[in-house]
């Protein structure tokens, strides 16, 4: 029995986990996204590594892919119910999270629909 892993596997672990803490390095954004953090997934994606994850935003819900392309940037693609709605490469890592954001949570009444979502949390 062979116990090696396959170096591209490894390869697409570190693609999917250094994404992954990318992502995290502004936890509440990323958390404003309704991540369920039992979705997430390494996947490959034409021959792209990347991690997906299934969201809640305002904007889009169902599932973001990010993928690491042979630029050095990211693909970012949108899907819902198993169909691709949106497609986006060369992206750099500095504008992941703000990308994402834009395109999955920040719709044009934000704070309304933030303080209408959570005013119940609100102790007068």
């Amino acid at each position: 029995m062979n116990n090696q892993t396959n170096p591209r596997d490894e390869w697409a672990i570190q693609v999917a986990q250094d994404i992954y803490d990318t992502l995290h390095c502004n936890p509440g954004i990323f958390l404003s996204w309704g991540v369920d953090p039992e979705s997430y997934r390494i996947v490959r994606h034409s021959g792209m590594p990347g991690l997906q994850f299934d969201v809640n935003g305002f904007i889009h819900q169902g599932q973001v892919m990010v993928l690491l392309n042979s630029y050095d940037t990211f693909d970012v693609l949108l899907i819902k119910d198993n169909e691709i709605v949106s497609e986006q490469s060369g992206i750099y890592v500095d504008q992941l999270i703000s990308y994402i954001d834009d395109n999955v949570e920040k719709c044009d009444n934000y704070k309304e629909r933030v303080y209408e979502t959570c005013k119940h949390l609100i102790i007068a």
